[in-house]
């Protein structure tokens, strides 16, 4: 009786760590896994090299040069119910740079992507459907998938900013139905690298590069401020996509007016 009960605890405790597992698993991304939302982009993902680019945030970053003007990015990171960002910047500093900034609305609204012009340190400096980032026309699209976000976008330039900017807001913050955004509670900086020749298969690790240079939030606020085409699509059962280039409108719940 007493060697049933054993057996049969220890076979609970085998199969709840295994969902465990399988459920850790399904919510991670790394360099060593491949691109699980690969067919959900529209553009090839199979030789993109891949960086863990902010390890404290879990920010991934995929990205090749796909022709002679055209380079191909996939951020990755956890969704912590707000924004994540990811800046080109001339110099290495917030104002004067350009992002892409992504989100998933709470209500099983549509998933939101746009870009942001940093112009200044306060919300009237920093209107969202600005920036100068030649984004390819229906090649960008916002993916979520297991408790993360994917962003996906093309440039169509030569070469784009090799310094790099990543942005995470607060935790359960969301943008205002304006789409204007709360101040970021971390930012991180980075360099562009070269990709690596040939790519490196969805997922695989081709460039070791030690993670971003965290930045502190200072007293001095930064602020972003831009525009991508935000629009709906509906909902597949635990993905939901979007494309930046419809022109349908989001309706989001009101928030902080303040972007630093």
């Amino acid at each position: 009786m007493n060697k049933d009960c054993s057996s049969s605890m220890i076979s609970t405790i085998f199969l709840l760590l295994l969902s465990f597992t399988c459920s850790v698993i399904s919510q991670s991304d790394s360099c060593s896994t491949l691109l699980s939302v690969s067919n959900l982009i529209p553009f090839n993902t199979s030789s993109l090299t891949c960086v863990a680019a902010w390890n404290s945030e879990g920010f991934i970053l995929r990205y090749a040069k796909a022709g002679p003007r055209l380079w191909s990015f996939v951020l990755s990171a956890p969704d912590s119910g707000t924004y994540v960002a990811i800046g080109f910047t001339p110099n290495g500093r917030m104002v004067g740079s350009s992002a892409v900034v992504g989100w998933v609305p709470g209500g099983g609204g549509a998933v939101v992507a746009k870009q942001y012009s940093l112009g200044g340190y306060s919300s009237s400096q920093c209107p969202p459907d600005q920036g100068d980032l030649p984004l390819v026309q229906r090649s960008s699209v916002l993916v979520s998938k297991h408790s993360r976000v994917y962003l996906a976008f093309q440039l169509g330039t030569v070469q784009p900013q090799q310094n790099l900017i990543y942005a995470v807001g607060p935790a359960g913050t969301l943008p205002s139905a304006g789409g204007y955004l709360s101040a970021h509670r971390n930012m991180a900086s980075d360099t562009l690298a070269a990709p690596a020749a040939g790519g490196g298969g969805g997922g695989v690790r081709i460039v070791v590069r030690a993670p971003a240079r965290e930045v502190r939030m200072g007293a001095k606020k930064h602020r972003l401020e831009g525009a991508l085409e935000a629009a709906a699509v509906e909902a597949v059962p635990e993905v939901t996509i979007q494309s930046l280039w419809d022109q349908t409108s989001v309706s989001l719940p009101r928030g902080s007016m303040d972007c630093s």
